[in-house]
């Protein structure tokens, strides 16, 4: 089945983004294995964890304060 020019024009515009989250998520990542932490241990699917950043959110700024209180609960883990 050959799809339509908007659905294909659709799914180019869905890969550039996904190829530019990729490239923001290494910025972060980086970040993050600076300071200690693997982040692929920050992607547990918990609803506060890394990847809920790639799925996108409709209140970022909540995201970010539960992502925050995450890594500070791991954080407290490898202090005690």
């Amino acid at each position: 089945m050959k799809l339509p020019k908007s659905i294909k024009q659709k799914l180019i515009s869905a890969n550039n983004h996904a190829i530019s989250i990729g490239r923001i998520m290494d910025g972060v990542n980086s970040w993050l294995e600076n300071k200690g932490f693997s982040p692929e241990d920050l992607r547990s699917g918990n609803g506060k964890s890394l990847e809920e950043f790639e799925y996108g959110s409709e209140n970022v700024e909540e995201l970010i304060e539960l992502f925050e209180e995450y890594l500070t609960e791991l954080e407290n883990k490898t202090t005690v």
